[in-house]
């Protein structure tokens, strides 16, 4: 582990954030260069890691509470490793054994979906994006996560369908990840929608974008009828103007 850490620090992977920075004094990671020490230098961890969630995820039995801690465990320890390998296994997962064990696999199912998102490869795009149809909120919120960290433009559409979803978590990570993926046109269409959840979800995504258009849709958006759009457009308004 001291030489992972070492080379960790040599390139770059922890480092200390400088002066002016939100992070500034600690240390932050550049998860890519950490992920890629993680293996070089713990071959045996990663593939122990690996054949556990392979072998517990493609298995066709309900899986045990203790071997469920050890799937948890596993998936958890791979978020930092980031295998490229591990996506295909997470994906077959998904389409092959979530029917069966339905009440066990929602919290499986969260499982994978959050660990798709953590390993920021553009094949977990299309099983997060059908993710962010779940019955299962959790799963729709970490979906939505996801899709913005990956920030794979086929994610926007989607995305801006969530922004009706009857979750107001799930609205809002929504609306974070499409500022992440700087989707301009979709937000500003979104300031016209008549669905008052968009509406508002739009106002604060206004407050986070810049574009010339911003401060004529908020000054709509203040003589809203809803009385959540006309807060999240005030507020908007208030930020740009500090950011001024």
């Amino acid at each position: 582990m001291m030489q992972t850490l070492a080379e960790c620090y040599e390139t770059g992977g922890y480092y200390i954030a400088a002066e002016g920075l939100e992070e500034e004094g600690f240390t932050v990671a550049n998860e890519k260069k950490v992920a890629e020490a993680l293996r070089k230098y713990n071959p045996e961890m990663n593939a122990n890691a690996l054949a556990v969630i392979q072998t517990l995820l493609l298995q066709e039995n309900e899986i045990s509470k203790e071997s469920l801690e050890e799937l948890y465990s596993a998936t958890s320890r791979m978020r930092w490793f980031k295998d490229p390998n591990l996506v295909n296994i997470l994906i077959e997962a998904l389409s092959s054994r979530m029917s069966d064990f339905p009440e066990q696999n929602l919290g499986i199912r969260s499982d994978i979906i959050h660990t798709l998102g953590q390993l920021n490869d553009v094949r977990a795009v299309e099983p997060l994006i059908s993710a962010l149809k779940d019955n299962f909120q959790l799963v729709r919120y970490r979906a939505a996560i996801g899709l913005g960290e990956i920030g794979d433009s086929r994610a926007i559409d989607p995305l801006v369908e969530s922004l009706e979803d009857i979750d107001e978590q799930v609205r809002n990570m929504a609306s974070h990840s499409l500022v992440s993926l700087k989707a301009i046109e979709p937000i500003i269409l979104a300031a016209r929608h008549c669905n008052v959840h968009v509406r508002e979800q739009a106002a604060w995504m206004l407050g986070e974008i810049e574009d010339s258009r911003v401060m004529g849709l908020l000054s709509q958006l203040i003589n809203d009828d809803d009385p959540n759009v006309v807060t999240k457009a005030r507020f908007a308004i208030k930020k740009i103007s500090q950011r001024d």
